[in-house]
């Protein structure tokens, strides 16, 4: 598989700490003018999507769902499609939940971390200082 253009940074942590932090990331980076891609399982996608409905239409944010927490052989069929979509999308910055790294899920997430090519924000880590 060719590894996408656009940057992919995942967010690794707790589901719920991982996705506060994707969301915090999303602010941060639509506020300074880049549109942002989300890769996500379809639990984390959907509360993301509803949080930033505005933002989704300005078109400042494209969020792709890939499979489930509870389907991880799905998301691991799904998984390239959606990053290829993304990255055909325009976004400048890519940003990615993974499924919990157990089982096929572990398969995913090293996909990711692959795809990813070291870029990682774990959700505990504190949030860059604001460029001026």
């Amino acid at each position: 598989h060719d590894a996408p253009r656009t940057p992919i940074v995942l967010v690794t942590g707790d589901f719920d700490a991982a996705r506060a932090r994707a969301a915090a990331e999303i602010e941060r980076l639509t506020g300074e003018g880049t549109a942002v891609g989300l890769l996500a399982p379809a639990e984390d996608a959907d509360v993301v999507a509803a949080r930033f409905a505005a933002t989704l239409r300005q078109g400042r944010l494209v969020v792709r769902a890939y499979g489930s927490r509870q389907d991880p052989e799905r998301a691991a069929r799904e998984l390239f499609d959606a990053i290829r979509a993304l990255d055909a999308s325009g976004a400048g910055t890519l940003l990615a939940l993974a499924p919990e790294a157990v089982g096929i899920g572990a398969a995913v997430h090293d996909r990711l971390m692959r795809a990813c090519e070291g870029r990682v924000l774990r959700a505990d880590d504190p949030p860059p200082s604001p460029s001026r």
